[in-house]
């Protein structure tokens, strides 16, 4: 009888050390699966990032921002070398709802062709001139320089947090000044 009693207690302390192991075991895939998901928006937004700033220094001409749909239009050089202009245009449209937050995308225009845009969803864009104070210029005949931020998120880590303030997101904000904009800098 000692003998089952003792077998028992053995298969039950190993049941719960096995347990224990499987739950630590998950949480660390959980904060794992969330790192990779965390470091691959910072790539792709730095990746777009980089874009927009080659994008806005060939720019040659402004066009306007439209700030219902955070739209940008301009004329630029795309092509390295280049001394055609080509009408450029981010197009902010609709992605998904996570947890009661919307998201969007941007798609990048040349010529009125598709040309790439982000391949993540943006919680925030957010793209207007500048005059030469920092200020928000009534347009670009006035502008000094460029305000651009965006705010991405990562759906899994969204989705998987228990309160929305836990998320981490990646946010880029900058104050671009295109020679073109500014020529008195």
């Amino acid at each position: 009888m000692q003998f089952i009693f003792d077998n028992i207690i053995a298969v039950l302390v190993a049941s719960v050390v096995l347990l224990i192991i499987a739950v630590n075991l998950q949480s660390g895939q959980k904060e794992s699966i969330d790192a990779t998901a965390f470091y691959s928006l910072n790539r792709h937004v730095a990746s777009f990032n980089e874009v927009v700033l080659n994008d806005v220094r060939s720019l040659s001409r402004a066009l306007s921002v439209q700030e219902v749909d955070s739209s940008f239009q301009f004329f630029a050089r795309v092509s390295p070398g280049s001394t055609a202009e080509q009408l450029v245009e981010y197009r902010r449209t609709l992605g998904e709802v996570y947890d009661n937050v919307q998201t969007y995308r941007i798609e990048r225009f040349v010529d009125g062709q598709p040309d790439g845009g982000t391949a993540f969803q943006l919680v925030d864009w957010q793209i207007e001139f500048l005059d030469v104070f920092g200020a928000p210029a009534s347009g670009p005949e006035n502008a000094a320089s460029l305000h651009v931020r965006l705010d991405a998120m990562t759906p899994i880590a969204r989705s998987a947090a228990s309160n929305p303030s836990e998320f981490t997101d990646s946010r880029w904000e900058t104050v671009i000044h295109p020679p073109i904009l500014n020529p008195l800098f």
